[in-house]
């Protein structure tokens, strides 16, 4: 750790530290050599311009931890989530002389006093968890943090699996009054936070090219510590407003796939054509979002607009970050032109019928593919996201099985009729 400046003030109320250029680098192997007489560190991938902390001194010899300020000024974060699920902090945050704790299959979740974390098992499997230095259980404190929020910050994590990277820029958070209480953390531990920034998604490739931009702005709920084990694990529920300027590319590999499903459709004689390059947020131009555990949930259907097209992406649809899965469900609705030309060429192929038919067949072709008098596709995606499995849900209505079986029903159907149908 690198401190460019330090101030301490302990005597006052409340007291202060304030730090500046701050830089968190991995261990270079001349701890016995001063600071400034060895090489410089191959990488440093943490930086802070300022953290400033002003805690209750009175508080503290009570055992209680009263915040009154907490400021990040200016944080900037380089992470890799390596293919083996491993990252490129984990080196360099690990306490140190820490060792793995394995952790039986039948260890519950109930929380204990310790350092070690009592994770989701799966059957027969022990899982190896890091101790943890922060745990309210087993340091009993109170906590009251008053003005925590994080100014500028910066930060890109890059997917070494698919080959994309998480930007984030500009970010602003704030968070409101928060209490924690480890006999009664059910009723406390939340708090009210204010977020402000920009989250772009990049290819890492040969060609660089932007996936997205969304410039976000609102309000979520925030926890911090995780009931059960008694260890720091933020939970956030947010609904951000969506800027005008953000929007999706459509070369990301899963749109691409779903897209591509629609092929599909030749069987009843459509033709979908190419994908518009980039996506605008429709209706609300708003994400309502849950974060836990490095995974990311669509409370709301999230709606985007390829020029008159629109595909909405479902709720309960999910991004696991660490691991690249996902699973995801969508509706892609037709532009109206599209759908109005595509209903003019089946009542086309209908009008040829004899009533008796005609009915039948187009109830069976309105209830499967139209809504609203659009042409409306239901479409699923699951998988790593560099290579998305992708199917569609709509069942094609088959038309020629259909019409077979209105010939068995309608005796004396001519045999030339029926090969026109």
């Amino acid at each position: 750790v690198e401190i460019g400046h330090l101030e301490i003030r302990l005597w006052r109320s409340p007291a202060r530290i304030l730090l500046r250029e701050v830089a968190l680098s991995p261990r270079d192997g001349e701890l016995a050599k001063p600071f400034a007489a060895r090489r410089p560190p191959r990488t440093t991938p943490v930086r802070l311009k300022e953290v400033r902390l002003a805690v209750g001194l009175g508080a503290l010899l009570r055992r209680k931890v009263a915040v009154r300020e907490f400021v990040f000024v200016e944080p900037r974060c380089e992470v890799t989530l390596f293919e083996d699920g491993t990252n490129s902090l984990d080196e360099l945050l690990r306490k140190p002389g820490a060792e793995s704790v394995a952790i039986p299959p039948a260890v519950t979740s109930a929380p204990e006093p310790g350092p070690t974390e009592a994770p989701e098992t799966e059957a027969g499997e022990t899982k190896v968890v890091a101790n943890r230095s922060l745990n309210v259980y087993s340091h009993g404190f109170l906590a009251r943090l008053q003005n925590v929020r994080v100014e500028r910050a910066s930060a890109d994590l890059t997917l070494e699996k698919s080959g994309t990277r998480f930007v984030l820029r500009d970010l602003d958070a704030e968070l409101d009054e928060i209490e924690i209480d480890p006999a009664a953390l059910e009723r406390t531990n939340e708090a009210r936070l204010w977020i402000r920034g920009l989250l772009a998604l990049d290819s890492t490739g040969t060609e660089p090219l932007r996936f997205a931009e969304l410039h976000l702005d609102g309000g979520a709920r925030a926890r911090l510590i995780d009931p059960e084990t008694g260890n720091l694990e933020p939970e956030l529920t947010a609904d951000l407003a969506i800027g005008e300027e953000s929007y999706l590319n459509a070369r990301i590999p899963v749109v691409e796939r779903a897209w591509g499903a629609l092929g599909k459709l030749k069987a009843v004689g459509i033709k979908v054509g190419e994908l518009p390059e980039r996506a605008r947020f429709g209706r609300s131009r708003a994400v309502a979002v849950h974060y836990h555990r490095e995974r990311f949930t669509l409370r709301k259907p999230l709606s985007l607009w390829f020029k008159d097209w629109e595909v909405a992406v479902m709720a309960e649809s999910w991004i696991q970050t660490e691991t690249e899965m996902h699973a995801a469900s969508a509706e892609i609705v037709a532009a109206h032109e599209f759908s109005r030309n595509l209903r003019k060429q089946v009542d086309k192929g209908l009008g040829i019928l004899p009533e008796r038919l005609r009915d039948p067949l187009g109830e069976e072709i309105d209830s499967t593919l139209f809504r609203d008098e659009r042409l409306v596709v239901a479409v699923a995606s699951a998988g790593e996201l560099a290579d998305p499995r992708v199917s569609m849900l709509t069942q094609i209505p088959d038309l020629q099985d259909a019409v077979r079986r209105l010939r068995d029903l309608i005796p004396g159907l001519a045999e030339e009729l029926f090969k026109r149908l």
